[in-house]
């Protein structure tokens, strides 16, 4: 009965990849209203059946279908796109973590939190 809660956020999440599929960019909010809330139980839900191999893939969902969310976006955007100051600034600090010791996916961790 518990595993109504991860079944609840994956079909949030394929519902709204299924939307920005059809570049319908309110999709998202499916996931945010009924996805993220749920989050934090369906993990430790998961955790707790002892499906441990599931958690990376339950954690990876947020992070994809909010790159494909943003990609959708930017593909859709119609008018000239003016990068700002801070625009400047984020790519300098992705470009510094890059060149040091972390990889390049340790530095888009760093812009995950």
């Amino acid at each position: 009965m518990l595993l109504i809660f991860p079944f609840a956020y994956l079909l949030s999440f394929f519902l709204s990849l299924r939307g920005l599929w059809q570049k319908k960019t309110n999709a998202i909010f499916i996931y945010v209203i009924a996805g993220l809330p749920i989050y934090n139980t369906a993990l430790s839900i998961v955790y707790g059946y002892k499906l441990k191999s599931w958690i990376p893939v339950l954690q990876s969902c947020k992070e994809l279908l909010i790159v494909v969310a943003l990609i959708v976006a930017i593909w859709n955007y119609r008018k000239k796109l003016i990068p700002h100051r801070l625009d400047y600034w984020i790519l300098a600090f992705l470009a510094y973590t890059a060149l040091m010791c972390y990889c390049l996916l340790v530095s888009m961790m760093c812009f995950k939190n």
